[in-house]
């Protein structure tokens, strides 16, 4: 079970950068939303962990927040703890 929690806890902090940096971008979830052409409850269920999305909603969000990539780093940060923890398991 800890590293299904890793994995998640993972999520949640890339969904709590996406967050910060909307909102200092100063959109709203919905108007973000509309901006990389997802509905605001993907925005908002991404932001706390709870949806997983593909890497093009993250280059978007990059694009439209001017992030520097930042969030697809952390993206790939992700898979690869995932990745890492898959591992483990099967070792």
């Amino acid at each position: 079970m800890a590293d299904a929690e890793r994995i998640a806890g993972a999520w949640r902090a890339l969904g709590r950068q996406l967050a910060a940096s909307r909102r200092a971008a100063g959109f709203s979830q919905e108007r973000l939303a509309s901006l990389i052409t997802y509905s605001r409850s993907t925005v908002a269920n991404v932001e706390t962990g709870r949806q997983r999305v593909p890497r093009e909603f993250w280059r978007r969000c990059d694009q439209v927040l001017a992030t520097g990539d930042a969030l697809c780093r952390g993206y790939g940060e992700v898979l690869a703890v995932a990745r890492s923890e898959r591992m483990r398991a099967v070792a």
